[in-house]
């Protein structure tokens, strides 16, 4: 499972109008599906989250398809002068969790914080949930 978040995507709504902000989820959306298997689900998860579902996957290749797609989006080159600390277009954060032998929500939970220590790290990254800390 990945979760993914726009970086300062708030800042960019504010600052480019959610007209912008719109088009830039659509495009966001496009590279994320281009970037995956047809058998793979992609789903909006919130204002500027989504979540990839991909099946019958080894952790590397999940590690590699978030890279993917984490490049995909940089390589579209959507102007965000608002995102400075990271880039200068927008980028996106990327949380990975597997779940095999227990519960999606669970999964989810573990993807969701490793998509905010991604963003804590300094954004435009990736983590795996099993690279957290332990509590």
């Amino acid at each position: 499972m990945l979760l993914l978040d726009i970086d300062h995507f708030k800042a960019y709504n504010d600052h480019y109008g959610h007209m912008m902000g719109d088009k830039a989820l659509m495009r966001v959306s496009a590279a994320i599906r281009d970037a995956v298997r047809s058998r793979d689900i992609v789903a909006r998860f919130g204002g500027e989250e989504f979540m990839v579902l991909l099946s019958n996957i080894s952790l590397e290749h999940a590690r590699q398809t978030a890279e993917h797609i984490r490049q995909k989006v940089y390589d579209l080159k959507i102007p965000h002068m608002f995102n400075e600390s990271v880039a200068t277009n927008v980028t996106i954060s990327i949380g990975i969790s597997i779940y095999q032998n227990e519960d999606a929500e669970r999964a989810l939970e573990k993807a969701d914080k490793a998509l905010y220590e991604a963003k804590h790290m300094g954004r435009n990254n990736i983590l795996l949930s099993d690279e957290l800390p332990s509590a």
